[in-house]
């Protein structure tokens, strides 16, 4: 796992972190086989920004194929927390980690807000509605206008 750093045609160059080591930067060809999942959905190499978290899982080449089989797996930033509040068209977490200046985070929800229901050991559980949040949910929230775009909700 590693931060996008940026896209040089179609090398990844990542920063990546190992337990007792220092960071160090990371070069990943990909192909025309390389599969994307871009914050939940499927997507495509030109959806990558630096800053994103990615996981790649390597798979070798299929019988009588030469390149290797890939997955990208993207998450952008967001916030994370636990649901405080909820109301007709917003959400509120308190933050994870707390920060001292502002201890939770309000956004607005509507119908074009999207929720992740996440199930254990990291298998996807499927997509949810905004009805489907309780109080004291983990989250995390992406939002790029102060309106959730995406809600994923962790057990």
């Amino acid at each position: 796992m590693g931060i996008l750093l940026k896209i040089e045609g179609t090398t990844l160059v990542l920063n990546v972190a190992q337990k007792g080591k220092d960071v160090q930067e990371a070069r990943v060809e990909t192909n025309e086989h390389t599969q994307y999942l871009v914050d939940g959905d499927h997507g495509a190499l030109s959806d990558l920004h630096p800053g994103m978290r990615l996981t790649v899982i390597a798979s070798p080449p299929l019988k009588g194929h030469a390149d290797k089989r890939m997955m990208v797996i993207a998450a952008s930033e967001g916030v994370s927390g636990t649901i405080a509040r909820l109301g007709e068209g917003s959400i509120v977490v308190t933050l994870t980690p707390p920060h001292a200046d502002h201890p939770e985070a309000a956004f607005k929800t509507d119908a074009k807000t999207r929720v992740f229901l996440i199930g254990g050991r990291n298998r996807v559980g499927g997509e949810g509605k905004i009805s489907d949040l309780k109080l004291g949910m983990l989250v995390k929230i992406l939002s790029k206008s102060g309106t959730a775009s995406k809600i994923f909700v962790h057990p």
